[in-house]
């Protein structure tokens, strides 16, 4: 059995994915750009008791506000048994949204499980950086690698032509030029 293992091993190396060929090219690596941006927590009070929470990156108060607002409607809209678009316009800071009930014909009705009122804040939970690739004007360079200890972005190597082999130590040395 052992032997049939062993066997089963060797035969299987030779049949390695090719998805695990990306090969990077380290002699060519460019600086991520660094991108700075704000996150901030969208606290949501609902009149009918269920408070819910969400993360967003802004980059100001005003932005995350418009940005908790459109993520809380579409977060009720989800949630809603037979969907509706009957919500009370958006305020800063809050919008009214009816709770539906789908009825055993098919149809839906809107406010049937009440509603109310959906209240909102965004709180600033302060800035972080993160790198990312690929850098202004080098697109093919979209891979994050790290490169002692420092984050890089670097490109694949280009396939192997498969009609040429990759030149070995072992192919012999070929005096002459190649004009004329």
């Amino acid at each position: 059995m052992r032997y049939l293992i062993f066997t089963f091993a060797l035969i299987s190396a030779f049949f390695v994915s090719k998805s695990y060929s990306n090969v990077f090219d380290m002699d060519d690596l460019k600086s991520p750009k660094k991108v700075t941006t704000n996150t901030y927590v969208c606290d949501f009070t609902t009149s009918w008791g269920v408070p819910y929470n969400t993360l967003v990156e802004a980059s100001t108060t005003s932005e995350a506000m418009g940005t908790c607002g459109i993520w809380g409607l579409s977060n009720i809209e989800q949630s809603q048994p037979c969907g509706s678009q009957t919500y009370g316009p958006l305020y800063y800071g809050q919008f009214s949204a009816p709770l539906n009930t789908s009825l055993p014909d098919g149809t839906c009705n809107i406010g049937g499980s009440g509603g109310g009122t959906v209240r909102f804040t965004a709180t600033d939970l302060g800035e972080s950086t993160s790198n990312e690739c690929p850098p202004d004007g080098f697109p093919e360079h979209e891979h994050l690698v790290q490169f002692n200890d420092t984050p890089m972005c670097a490109k694949l190597l280009p396939e192997p032509d498969p009609d040429c082999p990759a030149p070995t130590d072992n192919d012999p040395f070929v005096f002459g030029s190649g004009g004329g």
